[in-house]
């Protein structure tokens, strides 16, 4: 088997503090504006965005692993590696920079590796994945108050 790689990468504009930001994509943020988004504790079970932290998301031959590789505040950078077995693995890097007014610019990355032949991998290249990100600013966006008031 051929390994296939796919790096996917995109930007999106946020009207809030970058701090805040930041805390939108952790898994505790995320439960806030993913409606889907139901991550299961193991490390700590509280939820707390640690590096080391592990979750698990989805079901059956879904259920992916992840694991926290780097949560910077003072940085504004969050990294995700994540593995469903015997399908994919990957990282998740979320970076976050400040914009003038308050506002802020994210760029999110997957880096993610095939470990089958299939197409397990067309989630991650265009046009799903802009229309996933892109999915992501509307929900965000759609309750902005709220995470601002809930993670500020």
């Amino acid at each position: 088997m051929s390994a296939t790689h796919v790096r996917a990468q995109r930007e999106l504009h946020i009207a809030a503090p970058a701090g805040i930001v930041l805390r939108m994509f952790t898994p505790r943020g995320e439960e806030l504006w993913i409606d889907a988004w139901r991550p299961r504790y193991i490390h700590p079970p509280d939820g707390n965005t640690i590096r080391g932290m592990v979750f698990v998301t989805g079901d059956d031959a879904e259920q992916t692993i992840w694991q926290v590789l780097e949560f910077d505040e003072m940085r504004l950078r969050a990294v995700y590696a994540r593995t469903t077995p015997g399908l994919r693995v990957g990282t998740v890097t979320v970076e976050v920079e400040e914009r003038p007014g308050g506002a802020s610019r994210v760029c999110v990355r997957y880096d993610m590796t095939a470990l089958v032949d299939e197409p397990v991998l067309e989630p991650y290249r265009s046009p799903e994945f802009d229309r996933m990100i892109e999915g992501w600013g509307t929900a965000i966006n759609e309750r902005l108050p709220m995470l601002i008031e809930a993670l500020g």
